[in-house]
């Protein structure tokens, strides 16, 4: 008896645990999230310093945060990346790690932000880079849109429309 006992207390406490490591996602997300708003607004902040050093790394990290969190948007981290870009009396690495990181971020802001400092700005090297950036986001949106129209082909198939036959006006 006493060994049931035992037995059926080990399987309450496993039961238990079980239900327990179920509502943990929930917990963890929560965790995740509030430490990634967090993270970004301090980012904004050290993007928006007059710190050189500070300015760099804050982009990297942008880029690190970016390829760990594909699906996160970072709104906050948009304009000061822009700003950065932007500063023409700004340090070239800084403004150019800020490139790729608006870059990597994919908005429609950046990324015309990019396109004007390709066009405009002074540094050479930066202007290359963000020529290259610019194409190759205008290379993506024609592959998707690409994509997107491929299963109207398929769907057609070999059958294609019959032209429209327009009104000859001249039997009137």
């Amino acid at each position: 008896m006493n060994t049931r006992h035992v037995f059926g207390w080990m399987m309450v406490v496993l039961v238990i645990g079980t239900v327990q490591s179920f509502s943990e996602p929930l917990a963890v997300q929560r965790f995740i999230n509030s430490t990634v708003e967090q993270s970004e607004r301090n980012l904004a902040l050290a993007l928006s310093s007059g710190s050189l050093g500070l300015q760099t790394t804050a982009a990297q990290t942008v880029r690190d945060l970016k390829a760990l969190l594909p699906n996160h948007s970072f709104p906050l981290l948009v304009i000061p990346l822009m700003r950065l870009v932007k500063d023409e009396n700004g340090d070239a690495a800084s403004r150019i790690l800020a490139a790729l990181a608006l870059h990597d971020l994919r908005s429609a802001m950046g990324d015309f932000a990019i396109a004007r400092t390709a066009r405009f700005t002074e540094c050479e090297q930066l202007k290359r880079l963000c020529w290259w950036l610019s194409r190759d986001r205008v290379m993506e949106e024609q592959q998707t849109a690409a994509e997107r129209s491929l299963p109207l082909h398929r769907f057609l198939g070999e059958q294609q429309p019959e032209p429209l036959v327009e009104f000859d006006w001249s039997s009137r």
